[in-house]
């Protein structure tokens, strides 16, 4: 029987994924015909435990991870262990419904909240109800786990809603996991000593250039305390232009940082000379 049925348009060939319990299909358009080819016919998917993607992929949640699947082909997985009652997309973000152990994944409540909200969600429907499971919440464009921990409630429903991830319990209470500030998430980013991601989010999602440049000056402070001077130094060239360079100067020689001054110092020479040309063209 089938599970699952999902179409795929806009950029690239249009067609419809057909998912079942032990098979996966695509179906493509081509000329005035279509054509059906199996992207997997030795595993599908459970009611409920495959989503598209924003892009057109189709995940697909197995016990052992998420596969991710295009038309033409299978595609990269998210590793992802234990067995999985739900999946859902919300933007960027892959949302699993799961009955594994929060503590395999290590961490806590990073980017969403929780907040009740009102019925009528455009979701996927669970097989049954379930307890005690884990919602784990994957930013898949920074690689990253948003958010892991106990969900709140007998769920029955995943999916999304009032602008952010939607849960319908069994007793028709409802919850929303939303996404914090982006000045909450850099906070709590830098908090964790986790500033290589935070900077990739900061610039990933167009921050003021000074707000970035002070996310580099406490990535460089983090670095030089780990002494990994090389790394501090890089972080401090890429404020040139927002951060006073005074203030750069004058921390490097209370430090006794000569040769990350010098470097500082050189990639500042060079900063400078490079305006004068450009103004004078």
């Amino acid at each position: 029987g089938g599970s699952g049925v999902g179409t795929r348009s806009g950029l690239g060939p249009t067609g419809l994924f057909v998912v079942r319990a032990r098979a996966l299909y695509a179906v493509t358009k081509l000329g005035r015909g279509e054509v059906m080819c199996a992207l997997d016919s030795s595993a599908g998917a459970a009611p409920g435990c495959s989503a598209l993607s924003p892009d057109g992929a189709l995940a697909v949640a197995r016990f052992e991870a998420i596969f991710l699947f295009a038309l033409e082909g299978r595609g990269p997985c998210f590793a992802f262990d234990g067995f999985k009652r739900a999946v859902t997309f919300c933007g960027r973000y892959l949302v699993v419904l799961s009955d594994r152990s929060a503590d395999s994944q290590g961490a806590d409540s990073q980017g969403a909240d929780s907040q009740g909200g009102q019925p009528g969600l455009d979701s996927s429907t669970l097989g049954a109800s379930v307890t005690a499971c884990v919602l784990t919440v994957y930013d898949a464009e920074h690689k990253l786990v948003a958010h892991s921990g106990p969900a709140p409630g007998r769920v029955r429903v995943l999916g999304q809603a009032w602008g952010g991830i939607a849960l319908l319990g069994e007793s028709g209470r409802a919850w929303r996991l939303r996404e914090r500030p982006m000045e909450s998430k850099l906070h709590t980013l830098a908090a964790r000593g986790q500033f290589e991601v935070a900077v990739a989010v900061a610039s990933a999602h167009g921050c003021p250039a000074p707000q970035l440049a002070e996310l580099r000056w406490k990535y460089a402070q983090y670095l030089f305390n780990l002494g990994e001077s090389d790394g501090a130094v890089a972080q401090l060239v890429e404020t040139i232009g927002q951060l006073p360079a005074a203030r750069v100067v004058r921390s490097l020689l209370e430090g006794a940082k000569i040769e990350q001054l010098a470097a500082y110092l050189e990639a500042l020479h060079l900063h400078a000379r490079t305006e004068t040309d450009g103004a004078g063209s």
